[in-house]
């Protein structure tokens, strides 16, 4: 396995094995401290960032796959570092990549070539400290900011994702220092600046579904959901989960779509079948319902705005 690190303007990787960490590469393309340092996908590019900018690497040969800087500025004018970056998770846009800044904007990029794709730079009122990419929905990224605001945007349509039932701000009270989606697309988990972790079903809870305290003084800085193999592991304690299949249209392509696996696994799991034990119907979910009055939550007052239609509906189980 492969791990890499900051250290100063250098990115260096390493070859993991039970016996040693071995240095592979020392990379010294950025002229600023490296903010911070991700592997996309499947490991072979390395993405990493600074005030200066960032860069993919390409890891096996350390060569220099491009560069992402602000448009339309010198070197000396970018004063906004990078917060935080994230390739995408989603098998058709692995590369894309997602950047938030300390001036509240928030970029996407293609990882391939370093083009901007999208830009939004008036949303945040305080710098974004986070992101999280849907791994269910290659248009949807999530940005968490010092404002207290979780904004859901669709970055193919470079706008707030909109709609009269659709998902647009979640607003807290503490500033938001980190986020993470879980795999099955629908699970958002929030850390603030003062320790607290709050979790969200996406599909049309108003409040958090649990909270917990993790620490008292310092802020939840770093979030992260377990792959779905490693779920399996300890299955009988967590609450049991349907696949969720996603709602967008993919392009033909020779092959099963996502769709098209997610149906098959649930009649492998003997869900979707009619002589199956548990059959799934499908049906429209409602909207949320808007607080009947501002004391129903006096202790924990939040807002959250129109769910997103880029989720699928919610099963029932008959």
């Amino acid at each position: 396995m492969f791990l890499c690190c900051a250290a100063g303007p250098a990115v260096k990787t390493f070859a993991a094995t039970s016996e040693a960490i071995t240095l592979q590469h020392t990379l010294n393309s950025l002229n600023a401290d490296v903010t911070c340092v991700r592997y996309n996908h499947n490991g072979r590019i390395l993405a990493s960032s600074s005030v200066d900018g960032g860069i993919s690497l390409d890891v096996t040969t350390g060569e220099l796959l491009s560069r992402f800087f602000y448009p339309g500025e010198t070197p000396a004018n970018r004063i906004h570092r990078v917060t935080a970056i994230q390739a995408s998770p989603h098998p058709y846009a692995r590369h894309t990549l997602g950047s938030t800044y300390a001036d509240g904007s928030v970029r996407v990029w293609d990882l391939s070539t370093g083009q901007l794709t999208a830009e939004f730079v008036r949303h945040h009122e305080a710098p974004a400290t986070s992101l999280a990419l849907s791994p269910v929905s290659k248009v949807l990224l999530a940005t968490g900011g010092l404002d207290g605001r979780v904004i859901f945007f669709d970055i193919q349509q470079r706008k707030y994702v909109a709609g009269p039932s659709e998902l647009r701000v979640l607003d807290l009270e503490q500033p938001v220092s980190s986020l993470a989606l879980c795999a099955d697309g629908k699970t958002l988990a929030v850390g603030t600046t003062t320790g607290e972790i709050l979790v969200y079903d996406l599909r049309g809870v108003i409040t958090p579904l649990y909270s917990t305290l993790v620490h008292e003084t310092a802020a939840v800085h770093s979030l992260h959901f377990a792959p779905p193999a490693a779920d399996a592991a300890t299955s009988g304690t967590l609450p049991e989960a349907l696949p969720v299949v996603s709602a967008e249209r993919l392009p033909l392509c020779k092959g099963e779509t996502l769709q098209e696996i997610a149906l098959r696994k649930l009649e492998t799991l003997g869900m979707n079948s009619p002589t199956g034990k548990r059959q799934i119907q499908f049906q429209e979910a409602a909207p949320p319902s808007p607080l009947s009055s501002p004391s129903q939550f006096a202790t924990r007052p939040r807002k959250l705005h129109c769910l997103p239609s880029l989720y699928p509906p919610r099963a029932t189980q008959l």
